[in-house]
């Protein structure tokens, strides 16, 4: 059990902060960092009244009103196809021993679809910027084949 315990991640997020779980003491810390005065934008030359900003990116949300279904459809294919890789590669590995450790006495198949969920729900960062990346070159493809559903 002990040995389980040291695989698991030093960093747990709490409320949208990043907090540092120091094992050696048994506390947490939160890293901060605060900007010094000196790098105000109004300040900085190379940013001067005239000047363009550079291209901002799209939000999640701002991509789903822009995009509408395609953008919909592509974030859950996306989403299936990690959520079956992360089933696929889960259903090989003896999850009984993690299963045990949470504490839960459950069937070796439900233990692999919960480990697998925690996989997919981790993953959920890289599945928001993949999604995000391949929405606008496949949205013109679904318009111009299927014209009545996007």
């Amino acid at each position: 059990a002990a040995y389980v315990r040291s695989l698991l991640p030093a960093f747990t997020t709490r409320s949208s902060r990043v907090v540092l779980f120091d094992q050696a003491r048994g506390m947490a810390t939160v890293p901060t960092a605060t900007p010094s005065p000196e790098h105000h934008r109004h300040d900085d030359p190379e940013h001067e009244e005239g000047k363009t900003e550079p291209k901002k990116r799209l939000t999640f949300k701002e991509m789903l009103s822009k995009y509408g279904r395609s953008g919909v459809l592509v974030y859950f294919a996306t989403g299936a196809t990690v959520f079956t890789t992360c089933y696929g590669l889960v259903s090989v590995v003896d999850v009984s021993p993690v299963i045990r450790y949470v504490g839960l006495d459950i069937n070796p198949a439900a233990g692999h679809f919960i480990v697998a969920y925690a996989l997919y729900k981790v993953t959920l960062p890289i599945r928001l910027g993949v999604a995000a990346a391949i929405t606008p070159l496949v949205a013109p493809t679904l318009k111009r084949h299927y014209p009545r559903l996007f």
